[in-house]
């Protein structure tokens, strides 16, 4: 693809919305080959003791955008949220929300070093990676699904990758 003046192909940003739990939120840049997570912004209701308001997410997106309207993947579900946004003027688009596709997705893509996540920008995400684990009691109903525990950071990570990244790249196909 032809690179911008920023020497990406494409930049966009991944949220898992959230109330009583974590809203994580990702910030990409996709040089063509490798994708890189580069930016994180968590709002941990728990830790803070305080609650956010769909406005008040949007307005933190907006300082972690520094501004800029890029592309932003939300889950179908949070309908509240992406009317917020794009009431503002962001490019708001559905993420795909295909579990087991997007747990597919994101480890081929970190196991053939395709997807690169920023240690020092990213540190909740780094703790959570080795966390996301598939519910044994899930699996024995004949269901694959992660636990949903301490998930928040990895959810917003498969919006941000499955479905963005043609499944060609995925494979590794030239």
């Amino acid at each position: 693809g032809l690179k911008g003046t920023g020497g990406y192909v494409d930049r966009w940003y991944a949220v898992d919305p959230g109330v009583d739990h974590p809203q994580a939120t990702y910030e990409f840049y996709d040089d063509g080959t490798t994708v890189y997570v580069t930016g994180e912004d968590v709002w941990d209701s728990k830790i803070t003791g305080r609650y956010r308001t769909d406005g008040q997410y949007a307005d933190a997106l907006e300082k972690f955008m520094d501004g800029r309207k890029w592309q932003v993947l939300v889950p179908p579900e949070a309908a509240s949220y992406r009317a917020e946004l794009e009431s503002r003027g962001f490019w708001v688009t559905a993420a795909d929300h295909a579990v087991s596709e997007g747990i597919h997705t994101v480890s081929t893509l970190l196991q053939t070093r395709r997807l690169i996540v920023n240690r020092d920008e990213c540190p909740r995400l780094v703790r959570r990676i080795p966390e996301y684990s598939w519910d044994d009691k899930a699996a024995r109903a004949g269901n694959e699904e992660p636990k949903k525990v301490s998930d928040d950071e990895c959810d917003a990570l498969r919006y941000g990758v499955h479905g963005k990244i043609p499944v060609w790249r995925v494979a590794g196909i030239q």
